[in-house]
């Protein structure tokens, strides 16, 4: 139908990007479906949607007759400000050289029944009905030792003997139940993880799949070596998002993800924060997001009276300023929500036509030194170089 206009809209746009290797080699489904094939035009408007969006942009660049408008970047320090991600990356690494996975596995083990503890104590306070139970991942190597595997299973019911059974899966590429020591583990699809609240342990190799998130995944234990930081790095990507979807506040516990790496050392582990800090993206820092490696947690001293504490409270605070957006940005952002929301219609103009208003004003205080400074950058001061060829003089 000429009358219609048909978008693709593509999620993980970088999948199916990769350019040919060879001559005779046939293109991906989605570059068909792009360039067309044969006696099937491509489709004509097509809207990628990815985190890592070069391959993506580079494919389109070798695309024929087409058009690319310039990408919509979406501010990561705005989703972080949301609530939508935790604050908090919790890394714990050896602090000697030596075996410690076992030791590592048993401290993760804790960490996550104190984490569903809590959970379950927030739901009782909110009188909330669905309480959120976390799971701990497993991370494992491509070509993992079914026996080690099995050992660090027996630790974890051995740690937490009231863990049921069937509480553990997997998502390898072998879609089939496996066997790690006296474990029979079945296979979960990534996609049924979140919604399968009976998976509290999952054993997995890379970054689980493409596209893949689990709010509930709360703590992480990888068997990965130190050279396989971007792996780490991808999954605990992955692990970020909040369980509600909000910040809980007065709780920077259920606003925290774990990681255990026993193969790693406190110097090779500053790579892995490094890119955490700033969401992996390579940029700024983002805001209010912190990378914690092996904290300690400060609990209260039960013998304080209760009233020192509540004195304490009652004490006059002020919170130390943070760094804001410069006012310009902050202006233009306020005026652009108020208008999104229908509060004040064309409030983006009104924001620019005070600020004109203000250059204008600025202009003609400042009239004579900005006619100094024009006339100083359009005059150009320089020397003339005569030289007499005949006699041989400049």
């Amino acid at each position: 139908d000429p009358a219609l206009t048909l978008y693709l809209v593509l999620d993980e746009a970088h999948r199916g990007m990769r350019a040919a290797t060879g001559a005779g080699e046939k293109t991906t489904i989605v570059k068909r479906l792009i360039n067309g094939t044969g006696s099937v035009p491509g489709i004509p408007v097509v809207l990628g949607i990815s985190a890592t969006v070069d391959r993506f942009n580079a494919a389109m660049t070798d695309m024929q007759g087409r058009a690319t408008l310039p990408n919509v970047v979406v501010d990561s320090a705005k989703v972080q400000a949301s609530g939508l991600l935790k604050d908090t990356i919790i890394l714990d690494v050896p602090k000697e050289v030596g075996q410690f996975d076992t030791v590592l596995v048993r401290r993760g083990t804790d960490k996550l029944k104190d984490i569903s503890a809590a959970w379950a104590a927030y739901a009782q306070a909110q009188n909330d009905t669905d309480t959120v139970l976390p799971l701990m991942v497993l991370q494992v190597p491509n070509s993992p030792d079914p026996n080690d595997i099995g050992r660090a299973l027996d630790t974890i019911y051995d740690r937490w003997p009231d863990l049921p059974d069937d509480a553990v899966a997997h998502v390898f590429g072998e879609h089939t139940a496996q066997t790690f020591g006296r474990h029979t583990v079945p296979y979960i699809s990534p996609e049924r993880v979140q919604e399968s609240t009976w998976v509290r342990i999952l054993i997995a190799k890379d970054a689980i799949s493409t596209g893949w998130d689990c709010p509930r995944a709360e703590v992480m234990v990888s068997f990965r070596p130190a050279k396989d930081k971007t792996h780490i790095t991808q999954l605990l990507g992955r692990m970020v998002r909040t369980p509600l979807a909000r910040r809980i506040p007065g709780n920077d516990r259920l606003n925290a993800v774990d990681c255990l790496l026993p193969f790693f050392d406190e110097q090779s582990v500053s790579e892995v924060a490094k890119a955490l800090m700033s969401g992996g993206d390579g940029g700024d820092d983002l805001p209010g997001r912190r990378v914690l490696i092996n904290p300690a947690e400060m609990k209260p001293n039960p013998a304080i009276a209760e009233a020192v504490w509540e004195k304490l409270v009652s004490l006059p605070s002020q919170t130390l300023p943070k760094r804001q957006a410069r006012p310009v940005k902050r202006l233009t952002s306020l005026a652009h929500e108020l208008a999104v929301d229908g509060l004040l219609p064309e409030a983006g103009k009104l924001a620019h036509a005070e600020m004109h208003k203000v250059l204008e004003g600025t202009r003609a205080r400042y009239k004579d030194e900005i006619a100094a400074s024009r006339k100083a950058v359009m005059t150009v001061e320089g020397k003339s170089l005569k030289t007499d060829m005949k006699a041989g003089e400049m």
